[in-house]
């Protein structure tokens, strides 16, 4: 605490949140002014005198504010992209982009079905994150865009809206990035090479939550190479509520603030779920607590509930059904110690996954990649079994784990021998960087997971297999 009452802490909230955009504009800026740069140097260091002299609060601040004028000045007349243009929550006939500059500007999107026909264009007002909602779209049809803020504009990028008829897709999944340049970006990188429809992060983008810039440097600044002309989803994990664990309820406002997930079924940004072309994809958030004792996700909790309706509802109305989840309910491999996935999401969760013969749950946490086909059948008095196949892809950019502890006859791959007697490093082939590639055709879906090499090229097919499409009648 920098300050005694909220009005002091507001004040330091908001100076810092401008200090850490001057620093970003400075960082981001073709052409960095070393004499703007010192000026936020300085008043870094007022800030942090402030932090240690907290009777003089009001006037260090004061003090902070004067030296950064001069960047701000600067900021006001050449706008930065801190963020660049990035897409969310396509449908048939919309789609959201978004932006964050340093500094506050009036922008706008510029669009058109071919770089020289009829361009429109829909305004935004004054602000430094932008949230644009374009309307009225084609469905199945690609559209070039650009975005203008103050006297910046951005290069002509393309989107695609959502199939409304249940043709082939593609779609990416990956999971903990956790703000690891240059490593995420390789990945996101090589990600989009495949052109792929939608991307599916399943959580742990951050490293810490409550850290404003790892959301633009860490995660958004080494997505663009994808989400410029791919719309990207994120499952909530663990990292994310990193400075956020106390809140009641438990809340992330920066995963609030930079997407905008689709919250018509579900009311919220924290589990909610979309369908493109012939699937329906679901979003859980495996970090509440919203049982009377500490359980997760029990039975008769809001995001139990929502989801067993959601699973129902797909049943009858999707030919494939995606679960994607942070932690895994199933683990075989962690670094450092013994882990083997979830018991609170193999007794709430699993059991509703396995009923509704769920395609496949993605999850991460794990850092490595782990899989396993179906088993069947599931038995529920036992647990033993799996309808579903599951897919931990934590390979997305974060450190990796290096040891294998646990065999779960529910997971097939890595395949070499667990040694729960020690935490050494062993010699599975799975513990890479990596992304899944997901490509469906009708009745049929072809699976791949992409390893990438420690020096960031491309390494190969790491692993992939085919599925049908499941029958769920009378479920």
């Amino acid at each position: 605490m920098l300050g005694g009452t909220e009005e002091l802490d507001a004040r330091r909230d908001a100076f810092l949140d401008r200090l850490r955009q001057a620093a970003q504009f400075c960082s981001h800026h073709p052409a960095p002014n070393p004499a703007l740069l010192s000026a936020v140097i300085a008043a870094a260091d007022t800030a942090a005198n402030a932090a240690e002299n907290l009777s003089a609060l009001p006037d260090l601040l004061d003090d902070a504010e004067a030296q950064l004028q001069p960047v701000f000045a600067a900021m006001l007349a050449e706008p930065v992209f801190l963020a660049p243009p990035y897409l969310q929550n396509v449908t048939p006939t919309a789609i959201t982009v978004m932006w964050e500059t340093a500094g506050e500007f009036p922008g706008y999107v510029e669009y058109s079905e071919t770089l020289y026909g009829e361009h429109r264009r829909l305004q935004s007002d004054a602000s430094a994150l932008h949230e644009v909602r374009i309307e009225d779209l084609k469905p199945g049809t690609a559209y070039m865009y650009r975005v203008v803020a103050g006297g910046s504009e951005t290069p002509w990028s393309s989107f695609k809206t959502a199939p409304t008829t249940a043709g082939a897709i593609r779609f990416t999944v990956w999971a903990d990035s956790q703000s690891g340049p240059p490593m995420n970006e390789h990945v996101f990188r090589h990600m989009a090479a495949f052109r792929p429809d939608i991307a599916v992060g399943t959580g742990d983008v951050v490293g810490s939550g409550s850290n404003l810039q790892q959301w633009t440097d860490g995660h958004l600044q080494s997505l663009r190479h994808l989400s410029a002309s791919v719309p990207t989803y994120v499952a909530i994990g663990n990292h994310e509520y990193g400075g956020f664990w106390d809140t009641d309820p438990r809340v992330c406002p920066p995963y609030e603030r930079y997407f905008d997930h689709p919250t018509a079924r579900s009311g919220n940004e924290y589990w909610f779920s979309f369908d493109y072309g012939p699937a329906r994809f679901i979003m859980l958030d495996a970090n509440k607590v919203d049982g009377p004792k500490g359980e997760r996700i029990p039975p008769g909790s809001p995001q139990y509930e929502w989801f067993a309706r959601e699973l129902a509802d797909a049943a009858e109305n999707a030919k494939w059904i995606f679960v994607f989840f942070h932690q895994p309910p199933y683990s075989e491999c962690w670094g450092g110690g013994y882990y083997d996935g979830e018991f609170h999401l193999r007794q709430e969760i699993v059991p509703l996954i396995e009923k509704y013969k769920v395609d496949i749950v993605f999850s991460g946490h794990t850092h490595d990649y782990e899989r396993g086909l179906p088993h069947p059948p599931y038995d529920p008095a036992t647990g033993s079994g799996n309808e579903a196949t599951y897919i931990i892809t934590g390979g997305g950019g974060g450190s990796l784990d290096n040891h294998k502890y646990y065999e779960w006859p529910q997971i097939d791959l890595p395949d070499h021998t667990a040694d729960p007697s020690n935490d050494r490093a062993d010699e599975g082939r799975y513990y890479k960087h990596h992304f899944c590639l997901i490509d469906i055709d009708g009745d049929r879906l072809h699976f791949t997971a992409h390893a990438v090499k420690p020096d960031g090229s491309y390494e190969g097919v790491l692993d992939q297999f085919d599925l049908a499409a499941k029958d769920r009648k009378g479920l």
